[in-house]
């Protein structure tokens, strides 16, 4: 799901469909060119899988390429949506749709940020200005209480 140009075991690059990039950059998804709430969604639910291993004792935050892959797919998909327009090198220049990625920010902030205090400047200001999340219906809303750094765990 995610390219990050210099993990080991990857091959040299990534095979491309017709309507994705044509230049490659780390962090970009499967799924950049169609939206970016998926993409964002998908960064989430990798990060929950990852702080459930974490909480079990096996750390793949700072114990694996995953966590350096999540932080890259992260910065580049923040970028993204917070930017004006998409780069004429990306998804051909077109805009893409569900560009509004809410509060998906927490769970990765936290563990990355907080615990790992790896610096995420895009992250931390995007996730401060999506609080307070309010409800929606998978559940994110809660994830401030939980995550936002006022209790590391």
């Amino acid at each position: 799901m995610f390219n990050l140009q210099s993990c080991h075991g990857d091959k040299s690059l990534p095979l491309l469909t017709a309507r994705e990039a044509t230049v490659l950059s780390n962090g970009i998804t499967t799924g950049t060119c169609q939206e970016f709430k998926r993409v964002a969604y998908g960064i989430t639910a990798i990060s929950h899988a990852l702080e459930t291993a974490y909480h079990q004792g096996m750390d793949l935050w700072s114990g694996s390429d995953l966590g350096r892959r999540l932080q890259a797919a992260s910065d580049f998909n923040i970028e993204q949506a917070d930017a004006a327009s998409v780069p004429a090198w990306l998804c051909e220049g077109r805009a893409v749709d569900g560009t509004d990625i809410g509060g998906t920010t927490e769970v990765l902030l936290n563990a990355m940020h907080n615990r790992l205090r790896v610096q995420m400047w895009k992250r931390e200001s995007h996730t401060n200005r999506n609080r307070p999340m309010g409800a929606d219906h998978l559940d994110l809303a809660r994830e401030p209480l939980t995550h936002a750094g006022w209790l590391v765990v």
